[in-house]
């Protein structure tokens, strides 16, 4: 008897260890967030959705982004207005006081309507950021900015929320171009993506189209490049040459020779800037994922001042690129990415040497499977206090009734999960089990709704993360722009704020 209770002992001992090692092996790099913390709580909160902006008959929700402010936690959301051809803003107030949303707890506008040029068609491509201004004199508030297409003349412009500082103190809205095409039939714009940094100035990435002969024949010419706001007269481009435009890439595409020379770079741009300010960017170039910073000299994109570094190849990767730059010395860089090849969403980490990537800076791994073959696919990053990735995307739902749906990934440490152990994905080099923990938010209804084409993701200072994306109903013949959040109470209950 005796020894029939040592042998019971022995195995408890034994699953512990084993136990701890599940844990230990789930606990290492790329993220340790293993704690159940505050963030890992609200991380973990049910999620809520409904209709932001939508009329009957209409389209607004594409190109859809957001931010949160770090101050206050008012939620902005940038988006295109398809069928009256603008851009609108919208952002959250106090439940009631507002024009749409759940509650009447968003404030929605049009930014801008094209001016005096009929039927203009602005508001593509939008990238959003907010920044808090926290002022000696005068009034404190979000800086808010946005860049977007116009392609009724192919430029790029750009949006600001501003306040003055002289009496009386006035908040408005004010539009301007930053970058036009040189001559009919290029483009200025397109994958714009913008970023504020710690000062409150502008950096917008974007691709150039230049067609030399107009005749789309011959070879044409896809640059990336930064934009900057200088002011004073002081730049090469943009309203009264506010703006520095500088080139950092460039590729020749011949589509006519046999076989086609060349390729388009440039696009599903995405850029971040770290915590001391420099501007990374992630793009797509024949298939493969790349990203790029200013290193000066010796570089190897086109412009040499500039690196580009080939990060995955293994297939047709990169689509729909959303990176995050380290906010602190501890964070690291992260980017999600499509792979149409294996039909995934991916996930790459910088850990410096020994990765999996094409480049050995970085591991790359599959999230989840969506699907093969997409041509427009919802997909977006960011990260909570502490550095955790949150992946929202779209989803091919073939064994469910609707079409596509919509889904968030995070690692399965920060859902609570027991071991961290996930329920999707690859299992990373290192791991025992699956890292990801995938979930669906939105999965639509009887196929007439094709959930989350564009998709965006952010996560307030409390932890708790809002998505907004673009539903198209085929059946009502109408697309909505929607918000997903996360909260304590089964109420709508958003940061409270009377100004944007």
């Amino acid at each position: 008897m005796r020894k029939f209770h040592w042998v019971i002992l022995l195995a408890v001992c034994l699953g512990l260890a084993v136990a701890v090692s599940v844990a230990q092996a789930q606990s290492v790099p790329p993220e340790d967030g293993a704690s159940i913390d505050g963030v890992t709580v609200a991380g973990n909160l049910p999620w809520q959705y409904g209709v932001l902006d939508s009329e009957a008959d209409e389209y607004n929700g594409k190109y859809v982004d957001i931010a949160i402010s770090p101050h206050n936690g008012v939620v902005y959301v940038s988006y295109y207005d398809a069928s009256d051809g603008g851009l609108r803003v919208a952002h959250s107030v106090t439940p009631g006081t507002g024009d749409c949303g759940p509650s009447n707890a968003w404030k929605c506008e049009t930014v801008d309507s094209g001016g005096w040029i009929p039927n203009d068609d602005t508001g593509q491509h939008t990238s959003i950021d907010v920044r808090w201004v926290d002022r000696t004199y005068g009034i404190d508030y979000n800086q808010v900015g946005v860049s977007y297409y116009n392609a009724t003349d192919g430029t790029l412009k750009y949006a600001e929320y501003y306040c003055s500082v002289s009496l009386p103190i006035t908040c408005s809205w004010s539009t301007q171009v930053v970058d036009s095409p040189l001559e009919t039939g290029d483009t200025a714009g397109l994958y714009s993506s913008l970023k504020l940094d710690s000062d409150g100035d502008i950096v917008i990435a974007y691709q150039y189209y230049d067609d030399p002969d107009g005749s789309m024949n011959f070879t044409r010419y896809y640059s990336l490049r930064r934009a900057y706001y200088v002011g004073s007269s002081a730049g090469n481009c943009g309203d009264d040459t506010n703006w520095q435009c500088d080139t950092i890439h460039t590729r020749s595409y011949n589509p006519i020779t046999f076989p086609a020379t060349g390729g388009p770079t440039a696009e599903y741009i995405s850029l971040d800037v770290n915590y001391e300010d420099t501007v990374f960017i992630a793009f797509y170039q024949d298939g493969d994922l790349y990203y790029t910073w200013y290193q000066g000299f010796g570089g190897s994109c086109t412009n040499t001042g500039w690196n580009c570094v080939l990060i995955d190849s293994s297939g047709d990767v990169g689509m729909f690129a959303s990176l995050h730059a380290p906010d602190s010395n501890a964070d690291k860089m992260q980017i999600a990415y499509y792979d149409s090849t294996n039909g995934d969403i991916k996930y790459a980490i910088m850990v410096g040497s020994g990765g999996t990537c094409t480049s050995t800076a970085f591991t790359c791994y599959a999230v989840d499977e969506v699907g093969a073959g997409f041509t427009q696919l919802g997909l977006s990053l960011s990260v909570d206090s502490e550095g955790a990735p949150i992946i929202a995307y779209q989803h091919d739902n073939q064994e469910q009734y609707s079409v596509v749906s919509l889904k968030v990934a995070r690692p399965a440490s920060r859902m609570g999960q027991s071991f961290g152990i996930g329920n999707c994905g690859d299992v990373p080099p290192g791991y025992l089990f699956m890292y990801w923990w995938c979930e669906t938010v939105d999965d639509g209804y009887q196929d007439i709704v094709w959930e989350a084409d564009f998709a965006a993701v952010a996560v307030n200072p409390e932890g708790r993360a809002y998505v907004a994306y673009y539903e198209d109903d085929s059946y009502y013949m109408e697309g909505r722009l929607k918000i997903a959040w996360q909260e304590f109470y089964m109420s709508f209950l958003p940061y409270l704020s009377k100004q944007p």
